[in-house]
């Protein structure tokens, strides 16, 4: 006997929304692996931009029956209008908004998820399709108590995932570095499988090593890719593990010699 499958919406009715759509243009996609696209929504109006906070997700739309949940990997800064300080490049960062319209950046992986098969129309059939979308989702950075401005409070940051679950990293380290405010120390723990390429078409690589861009004298900053077993290809600063995450690779970046949380 088969049960039907609980759909974004219904999983996540008792989660914050925004109350407002926001209606956007597919403007751009391009095919980052061979199961996962690449989406560029740009904002409608863009005179008053779209508002989220890093981690967060869009309510997508679609012409399917439920709306789809997909987690944004832009930084919020890239959907406010150029009028707003805060969408501006700063002055040390990797920020290349100049003047793009304000935009939203979802990755999108091949499911038989209804939301995700129209996303993975042909290409042709989607450039230009309007679509609503509407912001939701309490997994943020900063968290609760760093908010309000507190955000460079933050000393040491552990972010553990595994496969797309990722893609809200991608947003919070890109926002971190937009403000240049980086914390002490920057872990990334990636459960992930490794394609036959190497590490090079591990999705969600490549992005963070660029906006970490490996620490400096003034910080400590690491993605570490732990393949299970296999045949992996071994970068250079040995950012590629052959084995599965444990709980003590989570403690030594939490937790100091002495067990103190640092």
């Amino acid at each position: 006997m088969s049960t039907a499958r609980t759909s974004h919406v219904e999983r996540t009715a008792t989660a914050p929304r925004d109350p407002n759509l926001h209606a956007v243009t597919i403007s751009r996609i391009d095919l980052v692996t061979p199961s996962i696209r690449l989406l560029r929504f740009d904002v409608n109006d863009a005179t008053r931009g779209l508002k989220f906070t890093p981690g967060q997700w869009l309510d997508v739309f679609t012409p399917t029956q439920k709306a789809g949940g997909f987690t944004l990997i832009s930084p919020p800064s890239s959907s406010l209008p150029l009028s707003d300080p805060s969408s501006h490049p700063n002055p040390h960062g990797q920020d290349q908004r100049l003047q793009q319209p304000p935009y939203l950046e979802l990755a999108i992986q091949r499911s038989s998820n209804p939301p995700a098969l129209y996303l993975w129309r042909p290409i042709s059939e989607l450039l230009g399709a309007s679509l609503d979308v509407r912001v939701g989702g309490s997994f943020v950075y900063p968290p609760g108590p760093y908010r309000d401005g507190k955000a460079r409070d933050v000393r040491n940051l552990v972010l553990v995932a595994g496969g797309v679950g990722v893609n809200p990293f991608l947003s919070m380290l890109a926002q971190v570095a937009h403000q240049d405010r980086w914390p002490e120390r920057v872990s990334v723990l990636y459960g992930v499988r490794v394609p036959r390429q190497g590490v090079d078409g591990v999705w969600g690589y490549d992005r963070m090593r660029r906006v970490l861009g490996g620490g400096d004298e003034k910080g400590v900053r690491e993605v570490r890719v732990f393949a299970g077993s296999g045949t992996v290809l071994e970068t250079g600063d040995g950012d590629v593990v052959s084995r599965r995450m444990t709980l003590q690779d989570v403690k030594t970046r939490v937790c100091d010699e002495d067990g103190a949380v640092r």
